[in-house]
């Protein structure tokens, strides 16, 4: 009977995208849905401001929390994730720090986010655009991973085909 590793290869691939998707749960489940600005594209400190104003104290300390005990360790899980499958799709090739740009990216997101909560109401305009500007850098970087592992997935595809032919 064969062995199955947890901490290597497809084990813990495996792994990985389990807790990929338990967080992803847990942040649906947990942060105030509708107002949450990570998922955004391009937002003015106006947004911003609504949108903190709109979570009311409960709704930012369950945003607070969210950020320090859910996706700031979720950074860590994905980025490994996403390293390990570029690195398979696209060995030899610098690719993987795609991933650590994003990682990057919404690590200083999270911490600017963090610092408009603390100091709620005041905001500030340029922190505002930096943190938008920040998470826009985040998600065209994540849409930029998904195409190449899109065109890895079919490229492994048509060279198995070739291979066996």
């Amino acid at each position: 009977m064969a062995r199955i590793d947890f901490f290597k290869g497809r084990g813990l691939i495996g792994v990985l995208i389990f807790l990929f998707i338990l967080f992803n749960v847990l942040l649906t489940r947990t942060m105030p849905v509708g107002l949450v600005l990570d998922l955004r594209f391009l937002y003015t400190p106006e947004i911003l401001q609504e949108s903190l104003s709109q979570m009311g104290e409960v709704g930012r300390e369950q945003y607070w929390k969210g950020i320090l005990y859910l996706d700031m360790p979720y950074i860590l899980v994905y980025s490994y994730l996403f390293c390990r499958l570029i690195k398979n799709l696209w060995s030899g090739t610098h690719l993987y720090y795609l991933t650590i740009g994003i990682a990057l990216a919404d690590l200083f997101e999270n911490l600017l986010m963090l610092y408009h909560l603390q100091t709620f109401p005041e905001i500030s305009h340029f922190l505002a655009y930096l943190t938008s500007l920040f998470t826009s850098m985040k998600w065209i970087m994540v849409a930029s991973w998904f195409v190449l592992v899109v065109i890895g997935l079919i490229k492994k595809l048509f060279t198995r085909q070739l291979e066996a032919s």
